[in-house]
């Protein structure tokens, strides 16, 4: 499962996390370290891996080159 930055992008998961475990299936959540994801699963049993991210701005900002660098990262790691 993946999702972040809001809990719209999390919670509709969490049944299909809960029915896939009723399954025998091994299920991992892959998220960002700084959005809501982890804390909104914390009673969800399932592992949570977090990656390093960035976000895409839709203007100019010196932050779009530090972020490009964080999603380089995060595909490699």
């Amino acid at each position: 499962m993946v999702g972040g930055g809001t809990a719209g992008h999390v919670l509709p998961t969490i049944p299909i996390i809960e029915k896939l475990k009723q399954s025998d299936c091994m299920v991992f959540f892959i998220g960002t370290r700084s959005g809501l994801e982890e804390e909104l699963l914390e009673g969800v049993d399932v592992d949570f891996i977090p990656i390093p991210t960035g976000k895409l701005r839709r203007y100019f900002s010196i932050k779009n080159v530090v972020d490009f660098f964080g999603f380089c990262f995060g595909v490699v790691y």
